[in-house]
């Protein structure tokens, strides 16, 4: 697997990426990330976890059409 797009706005918002398996990332300046999977349906929400301050430990699945507001 390897990186075929990517677009970097640390500046501002974040870093984004394609793989070479059509899954699409973005790494978020708070450190929180999500993923949308290569059926462009399923997205992976990885939170910091206010106890530990680590990314990674929290994460929520949720779809395109069903998500929470605050997303």
């Amino acid at each position: 697997m390897y990186v075929k797009n990517w677009v970097d706005y640390t500046h501002k918002y974040g870093f984004g990426y394609t793989l070479s398996d059509n899954t699409t990332g973005v790494t978020f300046n708070d450190d929180t990330k999500m993923i949308l999977d290569d059926d462009y349906f399923h997205i992976s929400y990885y939170a910091k976890d206010p106890d530990t301050g680590r990314t990674g430990d929290t994460c929520t699945c949720h779809t395109i059409g069903t998500y929470p507001e605050e997303l």
